[in-house]
């Protein structure tokens, strides 16, 4: 008699320790989680069960659902005469890491035979999937309680009385027309302060920032007022959302998903509690902010999108539209002209015009189907730095990390990454051994070069394994390295010899400095997808051991030549705006008011 267990367990250590020891005879466990609670136990992950080929079928699918899930009632799902389902597209491709678990354990009981089945889980997700797959089958599962959070503490109740206090003062402030340019800012003011700081040089401009959550804004240089709309509250408002939680009630129990059958498994029966979350939470959240939106609209002029992807930016600007008020979004950092040909992320947006990096970036948008007439090319604010900053000394860098003077650096963007312990590591089609590969190539390649050093900057997700990355480099004995995350990484790049990634947006900018890129793809299959490699402008690490001979090579004066000559022709094609993307995009943001 064979046994099975799947268990998915991360706080709940002792009692599923008790359960797996208590019925260990002719067992076999399956961790939905890279959390290993008994290694002596005949065992597999399900992250060692993925093929990279997965992903992108998941992904296809994913989309196609996020489009035609709502057909059934989509005519009942407007608001505003916007799309509700429209506006969360972006959060339905969340849903493909719960596809992939079907997918991956399907293929797994359809290749292995058990006798009984048991599942020790901390997610209510797992069961549900285990019970569609297995439909008639008597599996016994045990549901532990996770922890519930924290009452709000002190710091969470200041930021509410900050957001409200400021939300007072730009309502007041609105009420009252004034013979300004008010400016609406959607997004990331790390990246776009030197945009903002530009437009409040003109004294004819008040700049508003707005977000979900409070931000920074009292007393500094970015802008004048800022907006948090979770944090709105309006009797109004307050009635209206009301009303359409029960509105929305009566059509969620509408919802038909029984024919939406994926690798033998009604979704809805798996998903209905997300889709429950969609239509009481998501939903009423997007009304609310539309309805913040009309109350405050009156005296807005513009409101311009880092992006306008994301369900929160994307109703404000489709908002904006609907009530005639001017919209400008831009391009986030790097979207590569061989993405817009293969697949257009940002394409079509949403916003009346939209902000680009080149001509050839435009020509490639045009080619989509969008008019010319809704693209201008300002380049991006961020990257003003890399042609007017004055980086940090290098030798305040080295001595900050503690490296020897007399080594190089050399920058590893590390990529986002986590244990993950409800979606495994999966969620990043990354398996924990993909990235152990990774790491143990680079430090094996680096080690070859007593003269380098190695940082490893950590993705702006903040998500990146140190313990996996500490405890393999101690494995490989490896100590020529650090890991950072609170340097800017301007400095960090200005002070290195030259830069490993395999998506980041990092290698353009250090292209923009002449830093040379090695594009790492060992381990994956993606083939420089984001086209770094265009013009010979990056090496191209594609097999294991190719890392140590491109290494090598970047010692090589007339390659480091060849290179740099080719970055040239990478930033002139891809990015062709010099230090004045900040000024530009404000020079536009004024004249399409004006219009």
């Amino acid at each position: 008699m064979k046994n099975l267990l799947i268990v998915n367990i991360d706080e709940n250590i002792k009692e599923a320790s008790y359960l797996i020891n208590k019925n260990r005879e002719n067992l076999f466990i399956l961790y939905l989680n890279n959390n290993i609670i008994n290694k002596d136990i005949e065992h597999e992950l399900l992250d060692e069960l993925f093929l990279p080929e997965y992903a992108s079928e998941i992904y296809d699918f994913t989309r196609n659902f996020s489009k035609t899930w709502h057909k059934s009632i989509e005519s009942e799902l407007k608001y505003f005469d916007l799309s509700l389902p429209n506006l969360t597209q972006q959060d339905i491709l969340k849903l493909w890491p719960i596809l992939l678990k079907i997918k991956i354990l399907t293929k797994f009981f359809k290749n292995n035979n058990f006798d009984n089945i048991h599942v020790v889980t901390e997610y209510e997700e797992d069961i549900r999937i285990i019970n569609e797959i297995f439909k008639n089958k008597n599996i016994k599962s045990f549901l532990l309680k996770k922890s519930s959070k924290q009452s709000p503490n002190l710091k969470d109740i200041y930021y509410k009385l900050i957001a409200r206090f400021q939300n007072h003062l730009l309502r007041n402030y609105l009420s009252k027309k004034k013979n300004k340019y008010n400016i609406m800012f959607l997004g990331n003011v790390r990246q776009n302060a030197n945009l903002l700081k530009n437009l409040r040089k003109n004294p004819k401009n008040t700049v508003i920032r707005a977000g979900e959550n409070v931000g920074r804004a009292l007393f500094t240089e970015t802008c004048d007022y800022y907006l948090t709309f979770k944090e709105f509250n309006n009797k109004k408002i307050n009635k209206i959302i009301e009303e359409q939680k029960i509105i929305l009630l009566e059509k969620f129990n509408k919802l038909k998903l029984k024919d939406k059958i994926f690798y033998g498994v009604n979704l809805f029966n798996v998903l209905e509690p997300n889709f429950r979350k969609l239509f009481l939470n998501d939903f009423i959240r997007l009304i609310k902010y539309i309805e913040i939106f009309k109350l405050l609209s009156k005296n807005l002029d513009i409101v311009v999108a880092h992006n306008d992807v994301i369900s929160f930016e994307k109703t404000v600007i489709k908002t904006a539209n609907k009530l005639g008020i001017k919209t400008l979004t831009m391009i986030e950092g790097f979207l590569p002209i061989k993405q817009i040909k293969k697949e257009p992320q940002f394409i079509p947006f949403n916003a009346k015009i939209m902000a680009v990096h080149s001509e050839e970036q435009k020509k490639a948008i045009i080619k989509e189907g969008i008019s010319k007439d809704r693209l201008v090319v300002t380049g991006y604010p961020d990257f003003d730095k890399y042609f007017n900053s004055i980086p940090l000394k290098k030798e305040l860098i080295y001595k900050r990390y503690n490296i020897p003077l007399n080594k190089k650096i050399i920058l590893y963007v590390g990529e986002r990454y986590t244990k993950n312990k409800y979606e495994s590591s999966i969620w990043a089609a990354q398996t924990q051994e993909q990235y152990k590969k990774v790491y143990r190539e680079l430090f094996n390649a680096v080690e070859q070069f007593p003269d380098l050093f190695l940082i490893i900057k950590k993705h702006p997700s903040g998500s990146l394994e140190e313990n996996i990355i500490k405890d393999l480099a101690k494995k490989e004995n490896f100590n020529n390295f650090v890991i950072i995350d609170d340097m800017d990484i301007y400095n960090i790049l200005n002070a290195s010899y030259g830069i490993i990634t395999r998506l980041s947006t990092m290698a353009l900018e250090a292209m923009l400095i002449k830093k040379p890129v090695i594009i790492m793809d060992t381990y994956f299959d993606t083939n420089d997808n984001f086209g770094y490699t265009m013009f010979n402008a990056a090496l191209h690490a594609k097999k294991q051991g190719d890392l140590k001979k491109l290494l090598k090579l970047i010692y090589n004066e007339d390659v480091i030549k060849k290179l740099q000559n080719n970055m040239d022709k990478f930033v002139n094609y891809n990015y062709s705006v010099k230090g004045n993307a900040s000024s530009r995009m404000a020079e536009l943001i004024e004249n399409i008011i004006k219009k």
